[in-house]
């Protein structure tokens, strides 16, 4: 009997699927395993990679189809499964330790769990392996109404049978596909059985933004897709957590059409703005139309174009908004004189630039200062300015950030 069948979408993950298949065999459930390779049209050497693998295992099976996006794979694989359980990996990840299947898969057994899921580790480009934020602190069942997530596909074992008998596909967006099947997954099960180890390790490199129109139509529509079923089963604190503002953070996929005003990416916007007014929400914080929103561009490259007329300038801030600030090079560096902070300064400089105490600039009239911070703490510091009658600042907040940094050069097909 075939336990656990292990499905990967792959495109163009020559780089990395062997060190992902090779964590695969050296499972000590391998033998009882099966892995389903779902090639999505590479023009890389994946295929040639996967195929000799499946010379090499007789339990690695691998498939091709016409480039669908990683939902169709993963559906293929659903449907060509035969093990008692089923789990999604990404090309480009790997198993934590040699027995995480095992654990999943002997918990799930355990207490008879439709659905199981473990922690995960992130990796990054210089080595580092830290823990996900939102990983269990414990074992044990979470019920899916008190805890629903929408992230974390890979995390968790599902049985088989759950999935068909209740029709529990991937929609078929070539992005964003993920959020849907596993908000809609976990609820239907009602609960899921958590274990507080390490299983899986995803992957934290940069990767360029890719769009077109039906990577923002599918974006959108996924984002529809996970607020409606908010709105039926009343996930208030989900809908604030993950998709109040998620369309000012998903903006770069879908910018160039918003601003040219397709109507099919304006009727999905303006219906995923009506689901905040359901929630009671007088102002979505976003836009109702296109003329709305090429106004704030506009207003947007005006006041930089004034800012960058400054002689002087400080920025509020050393955390990550102003560090992306200054990487993003949408202001001139060279007149930064200095980095503040609200407290005494942790750090003496940065990017060659001394960071002292706000204190020192709010009694100089030679200086522009740009609030950069997150929102929460972006509120707290213009106060302390305005406090002080302080008016030459300017917010950059991390919204505003990606409007200013990530629009600029995005990459369409």
């Amino acid at each position: 009997m075939i336990k656990v069948s292990v499905i990967i979408p792959i495109y163009n993950m020559d780089r990395y699927i062997e060190e992902c298949l090779e964590s695969i065999i050296h499972q000590t459930l391998f033998d009882e395993m099966e892995v389903i390779c779902v090639d999505d049209s590479s023009t890389d050497k994946s295929w040639d990679i996967i195929t000799r693998y499946s010379k090499q295992y007789r339990n690695i099976k691998v498939e091709w189809q016409e480039k669908k996006g990683p939902g169709a794979a993963r559906n293929k694989g659903i449907s060509l499964a035969s093990g008692e359980y089923v789990c999604m990996m990404d090309a480009d990840d790997y198993y934590a330790d040699f027995d995480s299947i095992e654990i999943l898969y002997k918990n799930a057994q355990d207490n008879k769990a439709v659905v199981c899921g473990g922690n995960l580790l992130g990796i990054f480009p210089d080595g580092r392996i830290e823990p996900e934020i939102d990983n269990f602190l414990e074992d044990g069942f979470c019920d899916s109404i008190e805890n629903p997530r929408m992230y974390g596909q890979t995390r968790f074992l599902y049985y088989r049978e759950f999935l068909l008998e209740n029709k529990l596909f991937y929609p078929e967006y070539v992005r964003f596909e993920d959020p849907p099947f596993v908000l809609k997954t976990l609820l239907l099960a009602k609960q899921y059985y958590v274990i507080s180890r390490n299983v899986y390790v995803i992957r934290k490199e940069y990767k360029e933004i890719f769009t077109n129109h039906e990577v923002a139509m599918g974006i959108l529509n996924g984002i529809l897709e996970c607020e409606d079923i908010t709105r039926q089963y009343n996930l208030k604190k989900l809908y604030d957590e993950c998709l109040k503002n998620i369309l000012k953070y998903t903006i770069e996929y879908y910018h160039a059409y918003a601003l040219n005003g397709d109507e099919d990416i304006w009727k999905l916007i303006v219906k995923i703005n009506g689901i905040s007014d359901d929630w009671g929400y007088e102002d979505s914080g976003f836009f109702s139309n296109a003329i709305e929103y090429r106004a704030f561009f506009d207003e947007l490259k005006k006041k930089l174009e004034l800012v960058n007329l400054e002689k002087k300038i400080v920025v509020y801030g050393t955390g990550i908004v102003a560090k992306g600030l200054y990487d993003s090079h949408v202001i001139d560096c060279n007149k930064i004189i200095g980095f503040a902070v609200s407290e005494a300064p942790a750090l003496d400089y940065i990017y060659g630039k001394p960071v002292g105490n706000i204190e020192l600039y709010l009694h100089r009239d030679d200086c522009f200062i740009i609030i950069a911070a997150n929102e929460k703490n972006a509120k707290e510091m213009k106060q302390l300015l305005l406090s002080h009658s302080y008016t030459n600042y300017w917010v950059v907040d991390s919204w505003i950030l990606v409007c200013l940094s990530k629009l600029l050069n995005i990459s369409e097909e």
